[in-house]
Formats: structure tokens, sequence, C-alpha cells
């Protein structure tokens, strides 16, 4: 695996974090019934968070933390990179930059909230795994890939044929 560095909007981490986090959480419903048992199903997937923490170092670490700022202050979301993760539309959600004085570093720590709103960028790996519940119409608007080339990639008996786990060609 090529190993990246860290981007968001123009912004490169040269040294990566030391640690980044992928946060997935799903939204739980539980309603307890008189005389009954207790009834839980999942509702839906809420936006994920990627959090890191890391050190500016070098005679520049303090331009570095103004760069950082001056990030954590635009608007709107883009796509962040960063190493073993899938890349992401995400806002910058939080920012904190404090000084080490024994080693002149700054420490920081960013926190990213997935933009759910906004399509995620496609990338033409030439397939993709269907997802629960989805047919090929929700795989070609997922993929972004036409509909047209979906079906005739592929040997699915109907649009509805496809069931979770499928390898479903995009080309």
């Amino acid at each position: 695996m090529k190993w990246i560095t860290m981007q968001y909007k123009g912004f490169t981490f040269h040294i990566n974090p030391k640690t980044v986090k992928l946060q997935m959480t799903k939204s739980i419903s539980t309603a307890k019934h008189p005389f009954f048992k207790t009834d839980t199903q999942e509702t839906g997937t809420l936006p994920c968070t990627v959090s890191g923490s890391g050190i500016l170092t070098g005679k520049d670490a303090g331009e570095q933390a103004l760069r950082l700022a001056a990030l954590f202050q635009q608007k709107g979301s883009a796509t962040l990179f960063a190493p073993s993760l899938p890349a992401l539309r995400m806002y910058f959600q939080s920012l904190s930059i404090s000084n080490d004085a024994e080693s002149s570093a700054l420490q920081y720590t960013v926190t990213f909230v997935q933009d759910t709103g906004a399509k995620q960028p496609v990338y033409d790996f030439g397939y993709t795994f269907a997802k629960a519940g989805e047919n090929l119409f929700d795989i070609a608007n997922r993929t972004g890939t036409p509909l047209e080339t979906v079906v005739a990639a592929n040997d699915f008996a109907t649009l509805f044929a496809v069931r979770e786990g499928d390898k479903v060609w995009l080309r």
C-alpha cells in the first residue's frame, strides 16, 4: 500500500498526524412495549468523524500553525485524504493547537466530520460491491456511473437481482 500524506483543501500535513482515528456510528432505537420484549432496531447511520493529533516542528512550525488556523476558518467541505482511510468529503470541525515549550514544537489536534449532503468523490476502480438493499439504479447513482454502462458490464437477470456483497463491474 502506498502511504499518502494527510491533505485537506491544499494543506499537506508534511509529517502525518501521529494518530488518525475514523469513528463510525449508527443510530439505534429501542422501544419498550408493555407486556412484550424490548424492540431494538437500526434507524440510520450518522456522519463519520476523522480525528488526528500530531506535532508541527521545524523553523516554519509557527507558519504551519497559522496556515492550519486559516484553513479551519474557511467555510465548506472538501475531500480529506488520510493514510489508510478512504477519501471522504469532510468539514473541518475542530482545531486545537498548543505549545510544547520544552521541545519548541506545536502540538495539534484536528477533527473532521463527514459532509453527508455532498456526493462522495468517485474513484474508478472498475468495480464496487453492492451494499444491503441496493439495486443497479442505486449503485449507478452512488458511483456516478451511467446505468446503461453498469447494466452492459454485468450479467444480472434484472436490475433488482443484485445481492449484498455482489461484485458489480462499472465499465
